[in-house]
């Protein structure tokens, strides 16, 4: 049987003609079922409203307030209003919208910029998890989920029209949100990567319902489908909670400025404001160059600053191609070398950043040097994958949610671990190579770095010439950022001296 659901014009309807109870053939003599249903809703129903003075009431079911019983039937006119107005969506997920909807102008409101305006409002996230009638579990990402109500409780949660999984959850009339930890970010990628079994190889539980929840989740909500509302290009799931709980404590993976993170003691959004000021703006400045970059070259472009002896990402542009980032917002690590050369290969050799960056044995101190003449002179920096970078990260991660001097330790024996080959080599031309980031600096009034763009997500390996071209055109937008913010690029001389 068709859902029904009314948009903003079927809800004034319905509140202008009142809603006579569907079982109760006498109070609408002469009007169709599928005209009863049309203003009132199924036994599935999405929407219910109800007449008290002129209050409508969204609600599950079909019995209504007895003053509705004995009201007169809508009209010819209201009717044929009410058909024009509706709007059917099918179990099967197919929904019937006029073109006048989907095409509607965008009255003016660039969408990059819409996005990138709602983007600085910080979202959890969220798993909205089912099971279908044949047993096969459902799963969606959302940044969406939010109380709704406290009495009755209700919660919500957004969904967009071309999504093949929502359908199939609301065919169940049930769900469960897993509000993920800031360790959860894989998660959370994986759910919202189309296609494939979600939950193969995922630890879960299962909630009162026997619906599945995200083991390590720090929140669980079950509910069944109250209300389904249009709101333009998406539809907006109203939840009826019946069963809650707060599974574990620690920090929410949260997106913002489209990126992942959390909040910690280390991270971005808990560093000193002082200390931040500066390079939040900066790095707020280098937008509209990130979009750019990532548009053209089709990769994650970000910038990242020096804070307080640490490397952090500030801004971030996804790829437009990926439904997923490389990078989280606020991922940081301690500037020592190997890691974080283009922030410090300008500094004066007394500055505290240059000075605790630079290794203590003699013999990787003239590596270290050799590294930061490399990226002086080409005035870009790359660095290679490899295993023992990939632990590094996942430790970096575990430390931006928990914090604490043991961790930091442990982070600065991970980078002194890894093989300074991987780090700003000289490349040969033909030379094959597995790229995991690119970088170059953005230079302030006295010519010293004040940030650095950044590229990663390389799916294939590239040739020394490949790089090469691709780093020419890293270095020519951040010369173009420079000279926005009023800053300039070192004289060659200047660069030797250091």
């Amino acid at each position: 049987m068709p859902i029904r659901f009314f948009p903003t014009s079927g809800s004034a309807l319905a509140r202008a003609v009142g809603c006579p109870a569907a079982e109760d053939d006498s109070s609408w003599p002469g009007v169709p079922q599928d005209d009863r249903d049309l203003l009132i809703g199924p036994s599935v129903s999405v929407c219910r409203f109800q007449r008290r003075g002129r209050e409508a009431a969204l609600g599950r079911g079909r019995a209504l307030a007895s003053e509705n019983r004995h009201r007169a039937p809508p009209t010819i006119d209201e009717l044929a209003i009410a058909r024009k107005a509706a709007r059917t969506m099918r179990i099967d997920g197919s929904v019937e919208v006029p073109d006048s909807i989907v095409k509607s102008p965008t009255r003016g409101i660039d969408e990059r910029h819409f996005r990138d305006v709602l983007g600085q409002l910080p979202t959890g996230v969220a798993i909205i998890a089912s099971r279908g009638s044949d047993d096969v579990m459902l799963g969606m990402a959302v940044g969406s989920l939010a109380s709704v109500s406290l009495n009755p409780p209700l919660v919500s949660f957004m969904a967009a029209r071309t999504s093949t999984t929502f359908p199939r959850i609301l065919e169940t009339g049930r769900f469960v949100a897993s509000v993920l930890s800031a360790n959860q970010d894989h998660i959370c990628r994986r759910f919202a990567i189309p296609g494939g079994d979600k939950f193969e190889g995922l630890a879960w539980d299962s909630a009162p319902s026997g619906l599945p929840l995200i083991q390590g989740a720090l929140a669980w909500i079950d509910c069944g489908i109250e209300a389904v509302l249009e709101a333009g290009d998406h539809l907006i799931a109203i939840g009826s909670v019946t069963c809650l709980d707060a599974s574990r404590s620690g920090s929410p993976l949260v997106f913002f400025r489209g990126g992942y993170g959390g909040f910690a003691t280390k991270s971005l959004m808990a560093a000193p404001q002082d200390a931040l000021t500066k390079p939040l703006r900066l790095a707020g400045r280098a937008r509209s160059t990130l979009e750019t970059l990532a548009k053209a070259l089709d990769l994650e472009a970000h910038a990242s600053v020096a804070v307080q002896g640490h490397y952090v990402v500030a801004a971030l542009s996804d790829a437009p191609s990926r439904s997923y980032s490389y990078s989280r917002l606020g991922y940081r690590a301690p500037l020592a070398f190997p890691v974080g050369a283009g922030l410090v290969a300008w500094e004066a050799e007394d500055d505290p950043d240059l000075t605790g960056w630079m290794p203590a044995d003699e013999a990787r101190s003239s590596s270290a040097v050799q590294q930061l003449a490399r990226v002086r002179r080409r005035r870009w920096s790359v660095s290679l994958g490899h295993s023992a970078y990939d632990q590094l990260e996942r430790v970096l991660g575990e430390v931006a949610r928990g914090g604490g001097t043991d961790e930091e330790a442990r982070e600065l024996e991970l980078i002194a671990a890894l093989p300074s080959e991987l780090f700003d080599p000289e490349l040969e031309v033909d030379g094959i190579y597995n790229v995991r980031l690119l970088s170059s600096p953005v230079f302030g009034a006295e010519g010293e770095v004040v940030l650095a763009l950044g590229l990663r997500g390389f799916d294939d390996d590239l040739s020394g010439r490949e790089i090469e071209a691709i780093a020419r055109k890293l270095v020519i937008a951040a010369d173009r950022l420079t000279e926005k913010m009023g800053g300039r690029v070192p004289a060659i001389e200047e660069q030797q001296s250091l």
